[in-house]
């Protein structure tokens, strides 16, 4: 059985409008025969030159560091009047007109490099700290920590070795 793939019946794209109940179901397309589209016939690959932010949005909002427009993760489906985030804080709007010029380098990257992984990591460790409570306090998913210290073990770095009960820092 699907979720319904558009629960709210507003159109994806964050023009506000009703989406149409889909005719049939698929699971290829993410339909579900009587409930809404997540789109408007022609919508899903809309460019929208918006005005500005919604004035509904919360003030805490995460927003995007060049043109303030609130940000929701790549993980989950886009919200009306939010814009998708794509890396340096920036929405994928801003950071497509900033690829390739000297601009993009003004926004610092939000992502932690693997020696800062490794170190909190090593000193977590130290610690006696569990490696899903690590990863929680370094505030990255299991799987990104563990993808860390195998790249580090693979480059031959002698912080990260495997031992006998698996992945542990040197």
């Amino acid at each position: 059985m699907l979720d319904p793939p558009n629960p709210t019946g507003l159109c994806w794209c964050g023009c506000g409008q009703q989406t149409p109940l889909a005719r049939r179901t698929s699971t290829r397309d993410r339909l579900l025969r009587g409930h809404h589209l997540r789109y408007l016939p022609q919508h899903h690959h809309r460019c929208r030159a918006p005005v500005g932010p919604p004035a509904d949005v919360p003030a805490d909002a995460w927003r995007c560091a060049r043109c303030d427009w609130p940000l929701h993760p790549q993980t989950t489906p886009p919200r009306p009047g939010y814009r998708r985030h794509s890396a340096r804080g920036l929405c994928l709007t801003c950071h497509r007109r900033l690829t390739g010029t000297d601009e993009l380098y003004d926004y610092g990257r939000t992502t932690y490099t693997r020696d800062e992984v490794l170190d909190e990591w090593d000193q977590l460790r130290r610690d006696g700290v569990p490696r899903c409570e690590a990863a929680r306090r370094i505030g990255i998913s299991l799987d990104a920590l563990d993808a860390h210290i195998y790249r580090a073990r693979r480059d031959g770095d002698p912080r990260a070795v495997l031992g006998a009960r698996g992945l542990v820092a040197a």
